[in-house]
Protein backbone atom coordinates (compact mmCIF):
# COMPACT_ATOMS: atom_id res chain seq x y z
CA UNK A 1 0.00 0.00 0.00
CA UNK A 2 2.80 2.72 0.23
CA UNK A 3 4.19 1.97 -3.69
CA UNK A 4 3.30 5.06 -6.02
CA UNK A 5 -0.26 4.57 -7.76
CA UNK A 6 -0.76 1.40 -5.43
CA UNK A 7 -4.81 2.05 -5.48
CA UNK A 8 -8.06 -0.57 -4.72
CA UNK A 9 -9.74 -1.72 -7.54
CA UNK A 10 -8.57 0.09 -11.07
CA UNK A 11 -11.63 0.44 -12.83
CA UNK A 12 -11.57 3.75 -14.96
CA UNK A 13 -15.04 4.16 -13.17
CA UNK A 14 -14.03 3.07 -9.46
CA UNK A 15 -16.57 5.38 -6.71
CA UNK A 16 -13.66 5.98 -4.70
CA UNK A 17 -11.14 8.75 -5.92
CA UNK A 18 -7.60 9.31 -5.09
CA UNK A 19 -4.14 8.82 -7.33
CA UNK A 20 -2.95 6.37 -4.90
CA UNK A 21 0.48 8.87 -4.12
CA UNK A 22 -0.27 9.36 -0.33
CA UNK A 23 0.67 7.19 1.15
CA UNK A 24 4.27 6.67 -0.93
CA UNK A 25 5.20 10.60 -0.11
CA UNK A 26 4.29 9.96 3.48
CA UNK A 27 6.94 7.21 3.20
CA UNK A 28 9.30 8.93 1.16
CA UNK A 29 9.06 12.13 3.75
CA UNK A 30 9.01 9.71 6.97
CA UNK A 31 12.23 7.49 5.58
CA UNK A 32 13.94 11.20 4.83
CA UNK A 33 13.89 11.91 8.22
CA UNK A 34 15.41 8.40 9.17
CA UNK A 35 12.18 7.01 10.50
CA UNK A 36 9.85 4.24 9.55
CA UNK A 37 6.25 4.14 9.05
CA UNK A 38 3.67 0.88 9.15
CA UNK A 39 0.54 0.26 8.85
CA UNK A 40 -1.58 -2.18 10.65
CA UNK A 41 -5.49 -4.06 10.40
CA UNK A 42 -7.47 -6.42 12.52
CA UNK A 43 -9.67 -7.32 9.24
CA UNK A 44 -12.09 -5.62 6.95
CA UNK A 45 -14.37 -3.14 7.63
CA UNK A 46 -12.11 -2.93 11.16
CA UNK A 47 -9.77 0.37 9.85
CA UNK A 48 -6.24 0.42 10.71
CA UNK A 49 -3.39 1.75 12.64
CA UNK A 50 -0.49 3.95 10.91
CA UNK A 51 2.64 4.07 12.83
CA UNK A 52 5.53 6.60 12.84
CA UNK A 53 8.86 6.39 13.91
CA UNK A 54 11.25 8.98 14.01
CA UNK A 55 14.07 9.22 15.64
CA UNK A 56 14.84 11.77 18.67
CA UNK A 57 17.87 13.90 16.73
CA UNK A 58 17.51 14.89 13.06
CA UNK A 59 18.81 13.14 10.28
CA UNK A 60 21.10 15.57 8.25
CA UNK A 61 21.47 13.78 4.66
CA UNK A 62 24.85 14.93 2.23
CA UNK A 63 22.68 14.78 -0.51
CA UNK A 64 21.67 18.29 -1.32
CA UNK A 65 20.81 19.53 -4.64
CA UNK A 66 23.11 21.26 -6.24
CA UNK A 67 22.46 24.79 -6.60
CA UNK A 68 23.27 24.77 -10.44
CA UNK A 69 19.73 22.35 -10.82
CA UNK A 70 18.08 25.30 -9.14
CA UNK A 71 19.10 27.45 -11.12
CA UNK A 72 18.26 25.04 -14.10
CA UNK A 73 14.80 24.10 -12.95
CA UNK A 74 14.33 28.39 -12.34
CA UNK A 75 15.52 29.26 -15.69
CA UNK A 76 13.13 26.48 -17.20
CA UNK A 77 10.23 27.68 -15.44
CA UNK A 78 10.96 31.36 -16.52
CA UNK A 79 11.03 30.30 -20.09
CA UNK A 80 7.83 28.20 -19.83
CA UNK A 81 6.24 31.32 -18.13
CA UNK A 82 6.26 32.77 -21.97
CA UNK A 83 4.07 30.41 -23.11
CA UNK A 84 0.65 32.69 -23.03
CA UNK A 85 -2.54 31.16 -22.67
CA UNK A 86 -4.15 34.51 -22.68
CA UNK A 87 -7.90 34.99 -23.63
CA UNK A 88 -8.12 30.80 -24.31
CA UNK A 89 -11.20 29.27 -22.65
CA UNK A 90 -10.61 25.67 -21.14
CA UNK A 91 -12.97 22.90 -19.65
CA UNK A 92 -11.19 21.19 -17.04
CA UNK A 93 -13.39 17.96 -15.90
CA UNK A 94 -11.86 15.92 -12.63
CA UNK A 95 -13.41 14.81 -10.03
CA UNK A 96 -10.86 15.07 -7.14
CA UNK A 97 -11.40 18.76 -5.69
CA UNK A 98 -7.64 19.24 -5.12
CA UNK A 99 -6.09 17.91 -8.56
CA UNK A 100 -9.37 20.24 -10.34
CA UNK A 101 -8.12 23.28 -8.76
CA UNK A 102 -4.20 22.55 -9.47
CA UNK A 103 -5.41 22.34 -13.04
CA UNK A 104 -7.39 25.39 -13.26
CA UNK A 105 -4.85 27.77 -10.92
CA UNK A 106 -2.04 26.57 -13.49
CA UNK A 107 -3.83 27.84 -16.34
CA UNK A 108 -5.13 30.54 -15.14
CA UNK A 109 -1.78 31.97 -14.05
CA UNK A 110 -0.93 31.36 -17.69
CA UNK A 111 -4.02 33.58 -18.58
CA UNK A 112 -6.35 31.07 -19.79
CA UNK A 113 -10.45 31.63 -18.90
CA UNK A 114 -11.35 28.40 -17.12
CA UNK A 115 -14.19 26.77 -16.10
CA UNK A 116 -13.96 24.36 -13.81
CA UNK A 117 -16.59 20.57 -13.28
CA UNK A 118 -16.31 18.00 -11.76
CA UNK A 119 -18.32 15.45 -13.32
CA UNK A 120 -18.45 14.22 -17.29
CA UNK A 121 -21.95 15.12 -17.04
CA UNK A 122 -21.12 18.66 -16.24
CA UNK A 123 -18.63 18.94 -18.26
CA UNK A 124 -21.11 17.71 -21.24
CA UNK A 125 -23.57 20.21 -20.50
CA UNK A 126 -21.17 23.15 -20.24
CA UNK A 127 -19.91 22.14 -24.08
CA UNK A 128 -23.62 21.91 -24.96
CA UNK A 129 -23.87 25.55 -23.83
CA UNK A 130 -20.73 27.42 -24.26
CA UNK A 131 -17.96 27.07 -26.45
CA UNK A 132 -14.37 26.07 -25.58
CA UNK A 133 -10.89 25.97 -27.35
CA UNK A 134 -9.57 22.83 -25.64
CA UNK A 135 -11.12 20.32 -23.15
CA UNK A 136 -8.84 19.11 -20.15
CA UNK A 137 -9.98 15.28 -18.72
CA UNK A 138 -9.26 13.42 -16.15
CA UNK A 139 -9.90 9.57 -17.29
CA UNK A 140 -10.89 7.79 -14.30
CA UNK A 141 -14.34 9.16 -13.18
CA UNK A 142 -17.30 7.67 -11.08
CA UNK A 143 -20.73 6.50 -13.35
CA UNK A 144 -18.93 8.29 -16.63
CA UNK A 145 -14.99 8.10 -17.04
CA UNK A 146 -13.62 10.65 -19.71
CA UNK A 147 -12.94 8.44 -22.52
CA UNK A 148 -16.93 8.12 -22.92
CA UNK A 149 -17.19 11.61 -22.45
CA UNK A 150 -14.79 11.89 -25.33
CA UNK A 151 -16.89 9.78 -27.34
CA UNK A 152 -20.02 11.49 -26.81
CA UNK A 153 -18.09 14.58 -27.44
CA UNK A 154 -16.99 13.86 -30.74
CA UNK A 155 -19.94 11.92 -31.56
CA UNK A 156 -22.27 15.24 -31.34
CA UNK A 157 -23.57 16.45 -34.67
CA UNK A 158 -22.63 19.69 -34.05
CA UNK A 159 -19.08 18.90 -33.20
CA UNK A 160 -18.02 20.45 -36.39
CA UNK A 161 -14.63 22.24 -34.77
CA UNK A 162 -13.57 19.11 -33.27
CA UNK A 163 -12.36 20.79 -29.66
CA UNK A 164 -8.82 19.88 -29.05
CA UNK A 165 -9.09 17.54 -25.85
CA UNK A 166 -6.01 16.66 -23.43
CA UNK A 167 -6.36 13.14 -21.24
CA UNK A 168 -5.19 12.88 -17.68
CA UNK A 169 -4.54 9.28 -15.98
CA UNK A 170 -3.06 7.98 -13.52
CA UNK A 171 -1.78 4.70 -15.29
CA UNK A 172 0.61 5.76 -17.60
CA UNK A 173 1.96 3.01 -20.88
CA UNK A 174 1.42 2.67 -24.53
CA UNK A 175 -1.65 1.03 -24.32
CA UNK A 176 -3.40 4.07 -22.14
CA UNK A 177 -2.18 6.47 -24.43
CA UNK A 178 -3.68 4.46 -27.24
CA UNK A 179 -6.94 3.50 -25.46
CA UNK A 180 -7.63 7.86 -24.78
CA UNK A 181 -6.52 8.35 -28.95
CA UNK A 182 -8.92 5.87 -30.04
CA UNK A 183 -11.79 7.29 -27.80
CA UNK A 184 -11.05 10.95 -29.39
CA UNK A 185 -8.70 12.82 -27.22
CA UNK A 186 -5.31 14.51 -29.38
CA UNK A 187 -2.76 14.45 -26.47
CA UNK A 188 -2.29 11.99 -23.10
CA UNK A 189 -0.18 13.37 -20.08
CA UNK A 190 0.55 10.53 -16.85
CA UNK A 191 -0.24 12.25 -13.83
CA UNK A 192 1.77 13.62 -11.88
CA UNK A 193 2.81 16.27 -14.33
CA UNK A 194 3.97 19.98 -13.82
CA UNK A 195 1.91 23.13 -14.13
CA UNK A 196 4.73 23.94 -16.63
CA UNK A 197 4.06 20.85 -18.86
CA UNK A 198 0.27 21.42 -18.18
CA UNK A 199 0.20 24.60 -19.89
CA UNK A 200 2.81 23.32 -23.35
CA UNK A 201 0.04 20.89 -23.53
CA UNK A 202 -2.50 22.73 -23.83
CA UNK A 203 -0.87 25.61 -25.90
CA UNK A 204 0.42 22.04 -28.32
CA UNK A 205 -3.16 21.44 -28.99
CA UNK A 206 -4.12 24.80 -29.82
CA UNK A 207 -1.01 24.88 -32.62
CA UNK A 208 0.69 27.87 -30.27
CA UNK A 209 3.50 25.61 -28.69
CA UNK A 210 5.87 22.70 -28.95
CA UNK A 211 4.28 19.34 -28.30
CA UNK A 212 4.59 17.17 -25.34
CA UNK A 213 3.50 14.15 -23.98
CA UNK A 214 4.27 13.16 -20.54
CA UNK A 215 4.51 8.87 -19.01
CA UNK A 216 4.13 7.67 -22.39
Amino acid sequence: MFESLSQEGSSSTREHGGLGLGLSIVKQLVEMHGGTVRAESEGPGLGAIFTVSLPARGVITTEQEPASKLRDATDAFARDEKISLTGMRVLVVDDESEMRTLIATALRGAGALVIATASAAEAFDELSRHSFDVLVSDIAMPVENGHSLARRIRARDDDKSGIPAIALTAYGGPLQRQLALAAGFNDYMKKPFTPQDLVRAVASVRGVGPAITSGV
